[in-house]
């Protein structure tokens, strides 16, 4: 990871989702898959290798799913809401498959709230959202991986990887499942962009 702010992944309002950015690893996890953030150990990114998020995939839907689904309507954002609201990141919708897909004044949208094209191709080439109940988020309270069998498994680099070693991945999963869920910090680099006028829309409550 580069940056957090709350938006990849977004997670808020008792779910943690990936909707946006990623496209490699939102085409390729599956549920009960662990998707795990963490910055860079390469020095010349600025990065500490320091653990950001851990997933546990429960559940996959395309954006249509994810725009219609009650369950996530507080997931959208509102422009002049409280921090949490700035980042939503159901963003995108359509009303059939025909139709280009909308973009929502968002984390993801020109500074003037006018949809990002290039965003918008990006996050929609993949339509797949993941979605979990079983998620570690820290936010600024970022702490350092340790090794699993010997093997490292911080980033290197803004890359993706899958290729550990199985003995790895049962020991992380073993340590994953030993932790307390839930949220435990703030974002490192929340959003902060200009609030729209409240008196043109007012904002969202949370659910």
């Amino acid at each position: 990871m580069t940056s957090d702010s709350g938006f990849a992944p977004n997670p808020y309002h008792g779910f943690m989702t990936l909707a946006c950015c990623i496209p490699r690893i939102r085409r390729a996890a599956q549920v009960g898959d662990l998707v795990v953030g963490s910055y860079s150990v390469d020095k010349s990114r600025g990065g500490d290798g320091h653990l950001v998020f851990a997933m546990r995939v429960t559940e996959v839907v395309t954006f249509d799913g994810y725009s219609t689904d009650d369950r996530f309507e507080c997931k959208k954002p509102s422009r002049n809401g409280d921090d949490i609201a700035l980042v939503g990141d159901n963003i995108y919708s359509r009303p059939d498959s025909e139709t280009p897909w909308t973009q929502a004044d968002s984390a993801h949208s020109n500074p003037d709230g006018s949809p990002n094209f290039k965003h918008t191709k990006n996050d929609t080439r993949i339509n797949r959202v993941l979605i979990s109940r079983d998620f570690l988020y820290l936010g600024n309270e970022v702490f350092e991986l340790p090794l699993f069998e010997g093997e490292d498994i911080r980033a290197k680099g803004r890359v993706v990887r899958s290729d550990f070693r199985e003995e790895t991945v049962e020991a992380f999963i073993e340590w994953f499942t030993s932790l307390e869920k839930g949220i435990r910090g703030d974002p490192t680099n929340p959003h902060r962009r200009d609030r729209r006028d409240c008196a043109r829309r007012p904002a969202k409550p949370h659910c």
